[in-house]
């Protein structure tokens, strides 16, 4: 298996740590490199739709939260974002 895939689950952490602290640009660098590696990450997806929210960018923000659901549909947190 390529090690950058297995190092995805410490990686997502580390930017979910981030995000969740404030550093929103850091955590936004953070999630676009796991999505290079990985990209139908939808917890990545969904968190950087977030961020765009955060940053009143909806119209990406609801283009990266619908990219999620499109990828997990039975998630019912992304589902809840959207609206």
């Amino acid at each position: 298996m390529n090690s950058a895939l297995t190092e995805i689950p410490a990686r997502f952490q580390q930017a979910l740590a981030v995000h969740q602290i404030g550093r929103l640009a850091e955590a936004q660098s953070m999630y676009e490199d796991i999505l290079k590696i990985h990209p139908e990450h939808s917890d990545a997806l969904h968190l950087l739709g977030l961020i765009a929210a955060q940053t009143n960018n909806m119209q990406r923000a609801k283009g990266l939260i619908g990219r999620a659901i499109d990828i997990n549909p039975n998630n019912a947190a992304f589902q809840a974002r959207l609206c």
